[in-house]
C-alpha cells in the first residue's frame, strides 16, 4: 500500500492517532528511513491499529510495512473510577482482573473523548499469541492484574460525562465547573 504524505501529510496523521502515554511517541529512524506510529485510532475504537510501521521511499512516498490490530483485553473483571477532590480534578480508572493463561499479558492503554463520553480501550500486549494463537502453546497458569489509567479530563468544560472501557465497562460523573485554572487555557486550544 503506498500512501503520498508530505511533511504536513505527516503531521496531520499524527494528530489522528489515539493520545499517547508519555512513553509512547512515534519513532523515526533516519538509518532505516522508517517510522514507527504506536497506536492510531479508529472513530470511536482508540488505539484500534497498533505498532505500524511506515517506509520512507524515493519521492517522499510511504510504504505501510506492518501493522497490528489491536485484541482488547478480556480478562479485566472489575473497574473502579477514582476522582481526586482537589482541583482541577483528576479522573482515574482503577482496572484489574486474571489473565486465564500464560501468554497474555497488559498492552496498551488508549482513549478518546467523543462528545461528553470518554472511550477507553485495554488492550494485550503485542505479542506471539495475540499474532498467530494458533500456533503458541500457553500454560495454564493464572496471574492477577490492576493498574490505574488516568482519564483525560483536564480542560473539559463542566457537565455530565460517562467513560465506557472495552465496550463493557461504563460509569458517569459530573464536573461541577470547568476543569482548568481561571488563569490558563489548556495547551491544545
Amino acid at each position: 500500500m503506498r500512501t503520498r504524505l508530505s511533511a504536513f501529510g505527516i503531521g496531520i496523521g499524527l494528530l489522528f492517532s489515539a493520545a499517547l502515554n508519555a512513553d509512547q511517541h512515534p519513532v523515526y529512524s533516519e538509518e532505516e528511513a522508517t517510522l514507527v506510529l504506536p497506536s492510531i485510532s479508529l472513530d470511536s475504537s482508540p488505539g484500534h491499529f497498533q505498532e505500524a510501521e511506515l517506509e520512507l521511499l524515493q519521492d517522499n512516498l510511504w510504504q505501510l510495512r506492518d501493522v497490528r490490530e489491536g485484541k482488547l483485553n478480556e480478562d479485566i473483571q472489575n473497574v473502579e473510577l477514582i476522582i481526586t477532590d482537589s482541583f482541577p480534578l483528576q479522573a482515574f480508572l482503577r482496572i484489574s482482573g486474571e489473565f486465564m493463561h500464560g501468554c497474555a499479558r497488559k498492552g496498551q492503554v488508549q482513549s478518546q473523548i467523543v462528545n461528553n463520553k470518554i472511550i477507553v480501550n485495554a488492550y494485550y500486549e503485542n505479542n506471539l499469541w495475540t499474532k498467530s494463537p494458533e500456533i503458541v502453546l500457553c500454560t495454564l497458569a493464572t496471574e492477577s492484574f490492576s493498574f490505574v489509567y488516568p482519564l483525560p479530563v483536564y480542560g473539559l468544560p463542566a457537565g455530565d460525562y460517562t467513560y465506557e472501557l472495552n465496550n463493557t465497562f461504563s460509569g458517569s460523573f459530573t464536573l461541577s465547573q470547568s476543569n482548568v485554572y481561571e488563569s490558563s487555557s489548556p495547551a491544545w486550544q
